[in-house]
This record gives structure tokens, sequence and C-alpha cells, in this order.
């Protein structure tokens, strides 16, 4: 298994992994590569429930996610982020969870750019933010690897978000169809 330095992995990319375990990448040449945690780049989230649900057997909750931070597992930790965050010259591939991928493509870079600033103590260069590249390791059946428990040992890939599409409305179709927009 190949540890520490990911060269080649995501072609010009370098890997930051920002869950909070570490992640082992499956490849096809049937080598592994693991990507040690760095700390965690979480949302903290609001739940509230849903006041036509109380009378039902399982409640149904609205969550909210408030916040985006950033936590940094120690001082080596966050001396790598620094150097990775801080060059401009560097492509970054930002490992992160499903749902921060989803909360990060509907943020702009301005947003992001605080709360790394906030998190490492340093400015983030627009250069920077333009290189990022936010991917989750892919947990559907297709791409993990998973133990007799159930319990994932790897992923095959990674997944970014894309923004809600839907395809063109027929005029001939003889069911209506509306774009819906969920950007904020």
């Amino acid at each position: 298994m190949v540890k520490g330095k990911h060269k080649g992995l995501l072609g010009l990319f370098q890997a930051v992994n920002l869950t909070p375990h570490p992640i082992t990448v499956l490849r096809e040449d049937g080598t592994q590569i693991e990507l040690p945690s760095l700390g965690g780049l979480r949302l903290k989230e609001e739940t509230e429930t849903v006041p036509w649900s109380e009378s039902l057997a399982v409640p149904v909750v609205d969550k909210r996610f408030t916040e985006l931070e950033v936590q940094v597992k120690g001082a080596e930790e966050l001396e790598t982020l620094q150097r990775i965050l801080t060059d401009p010259t560097r492509h970054v591939a930002l490992i992160v969870s499903l749902p921060v991928i989803q909360v990060l493509s509907s943020l702009d870079n301005q947003k992001l750019a605080e709360v790394l600033r906030e998190a490492l103590g340093k400015a983030i260069g627009r250069e920077v933010l333009a290189g990022l590249l936010p991917l989750a390791p892919d947990t559907g059946p297709a791409s993990a690897v998973r133990d007799r428990d159930g319990r994932i040992i790897g992923v095959r890939r990674f997944v970014r978000s894309v923004k809600y599409a839907m395809a063109p409305v027929s005029t001939s179709s003889p069911v209506r169809r509306r774009k819906v927009d969920f950007s904020p």
C-alpha cells in the first residue's frame, strides 16, 4: 500500500483528505493508495420536526446546514494544509464528504476562502481557489469494496457534485415538465 505522496492519483491534482478518516483507493492495477486524514471539513446542522409529522409513527424533520467548519488534527497537519492551500501553483483535489460537496457547490469562492482562511490562519488566493476540485469518495455499489460485515474497506473512484439540470421540455410531450432552479 502506498502512503504519503499521491503523485499521479488524480493527474495534476494533489489529493488532500479532509474527511475524519483515512481513505483507501483501490486502483484498477490492484495497487492501493491510502489518503491519510488531515482533519475534517464539516457541516453544522440544525434539525426541526415538521409539525404535521408529529402524529406519524416516524417523525419527519427539516435539516438545515448552518455553518461550514474546518477541523485540523494537529500542528503537522495544519502546516501541511497551509503549505498546500496557499501555493498558487498547485491544483488540489479536496476530498470531503458528499453532503459537504453538495454545500460547496452552492457556495461562491469568497465564502469558501473565508472558511479556509479562518481555519488555516492564512489567506487563500484566487488562483488557489480556482485550482480546487472538491471530490467525495464514491460509496455506491459500483465503487465501494466492503468486508463481510458491510464495512467499506476502499473505493474505486470519487464523485463530484453536478448542479441540478433537467432535459429541455418537449412541446409535443403529453406530460408537462418545468425546470426547477435549486440555486440559492
